[in-house]
């Protein structure tokens, strides 16, 4: 539909169908074109970050390097390539946001960085790298064609859900600061294990909390004061992610307010949606910057090298072998470490003493870095709930379950503000780079926004309804 309108927008009113449809065809040409592109780009300048990074600075956590040979450029770009020729060509919804970071920095730095670990990646991972594909086709599928939903009218939250927004920021706000307030301190790149040891929550109604805090609640009210120019609200936001930052040091929560405000400018204008291509560019050019800057010893460089090159993009990918590797000799969960699941299936005879059962990022953490200070090695959902679970089968079946979720979000948030959906699902999309699925469900909002938006959508549909009755 957005490649109808954008070729048909200046066309002659005398041009026939013919000639429109040509004009059609041409411009999604284009724009696959531009897609093939920038994720060629993104690829390379992966391996070269592999290369000349990741395996220098940080090869005790498991990136090592074996350069590649004509096999694996082949083999890395037939596996990027079937998401890539169905994915959304506009981040113009909520879906597409979360497509966007899943397959930027999960799927195709998972591809480059595993067929680049050993020499016989090849055979040893090609399986479970496939079903990765097959996963992210799907998803790629869902957030381009699954079917948006009625429009009714793109409307903001009305004010009793903007309300229960503020009530609940605040009162988390106080809890936080009544349970945490005396342990909260800014702290360095290379202190924040010992802060997150501090910070840490010491009940689940306060972990949730936690999770709410930063993905629901602050993330809110720091896009409708963007989106609607409320600086009151904004700052609101804000102050909750640098709250939150001084209780656990996460790096994400540092990150995460400049991405939606990133996202909030790039999106400010639904008639002229934000190019996938484009996107993947600017990451591009984003890495290559993090990667100019690896001479530096200042600290701020050290920082955004450290988070945008390693945070944000290895861990993510190597995460995905090393889960594999270990949940391959150990035993795989079959989705045991999910609660519900729990209660008919068992854990794999090797890990059920485990005191750390059924936290896999822990036990991954203790067993493969052998760290206490480094001990929890959390993943993506291709790894957590995928090659844990399952291995190849697992990936492909939490790639199912994803595809489902997308489409019903893409359902939920059609009749929203585009613009405040897209910037609400930042934090959630980041957080499932380097997060359980199902976990994302339940703890950081993964099924509050969908019946968020949904509730809010069936308020208007009434609306509209009630006043057609009346103008009747």
């Amino acid at each position: 539909m957005i490649l109808r309108r954008a070729a048909t927008r200046h066309a002659p009113a005398n041009d026939s169908a013919e000639t429109v449809t040509k004009r059609i065809n041409t411009h999604a040409q284009g724009a696959a074109a531009n897609v093939a592109l920038s994720l060629s780009l993104l690829a390379a300048l992966v391996y070269v970050i592999h290369a000349t990074y990741l395996s220098a600075q940080w090869d005790y956590l498991g990136f090592t390097f074996a350069p590649y040979g004509p096999l694996q450029i082949l083999v890395a770009g037939a596996l990027i390539a079937p998401a890539a020729a169905a994915a959304p060509r506009s981040i113009d919804d909520a879906s597409a946001v979360v497509f966007f970071f899943l397959l930027t920095l999960v799927h195709v730095p998972t591809v480059i960085i595993t067929l680049a670990l050993r020499p016989d990646a090849v055979t040893s991972y090609g399986p479970a790298l496939l079903a990765l594909t097959t996963a992210m086709t799907m998803l790629a599928l869902a957030a381009r064609f699954a079917p948006p939903g009625e429009t009714v009218q793109m409307a903001m939250p009305g004010r009793n859900a903007v309300r229960m927004m503020e009530l609940s920021w605040a009162l988390a706000l106080v809890v936080l600061l009544a349970e945490h307030g005396s342990a909260m301190r800014f702290v360095a790149l290379d202190d924040v294990y010992d802060q997150r040891f501090r910070g840490a929550a010491g009940s689940l109604w306060l972990g949730y909390l936690h999770t709410y805090f930063t993905n629901v609640f602050s993330p809110f009210l720091l896009a409708l004061g963007v989106v609607e120019r409320r600086p009151l609200h904004a700052a609101a936001g804000v102050l909750g992610f640098t709250v939150m930052y001084a209780i656990n040091a996460q790096k994400f929560v540092a990150l995460t307010p400049l991405l939606m405000v990133l996202f909030a400018k790039l999106s400010s204008r639904p008639q002229r949606p934000l190019r996938l291509a484009s996107a993947v560019f600017g990451l591009c050019a984003l890495l290559a910057l993090a990667l100019a800057s690896s001479d530096s010893s200042a600290t701020d460089a050290a920082f955004g090298r450290t988070l945008v090159l390693h945070r944000l993009l290895g861990v993510p990918a190597v995460a995905f072998s090393q889960y594999l590797d270990f949940f391959s000799e150990a035993g795989f969960t079959y989705w045991s470490h999910v609660k519900v699941i729990s209660s008919f299936v068992s854990p794999p005879e090797s890990l059920a003493a485990d005191p750390f059962w059924p936290k896999l990022g822990l036990i991954v953490g203790e067993r493969v870095y052998n760290s206490i200070d480094m001990n929890n090695a959390n993943a993506n959902l291709f790894a957590g709930d995928g090659a844990a679970a399952a291995g190849a089968l697992g990936i492909v079946a939490v790639g199912a379950a994803t595809a489902v979720w997308i489409a019903a979000l893409k359902a939920a948030t059609s009749r929203a503000h585009p613009q405040l959906a897209i910037v609400c699902m930042v934090p959630m999309a980041v957080t499932l780079t380097n997060c359980h699925f199902f976990t994302t469900l339940v703890s950081f909002g993964g099924l509050f926004w969908p019946v968020f938006f949904g509730l809010q959508a069936n308020r208007d549909a009434a609306t509209v309804s009630t006043s057609e009755s009346v103008a009747r």
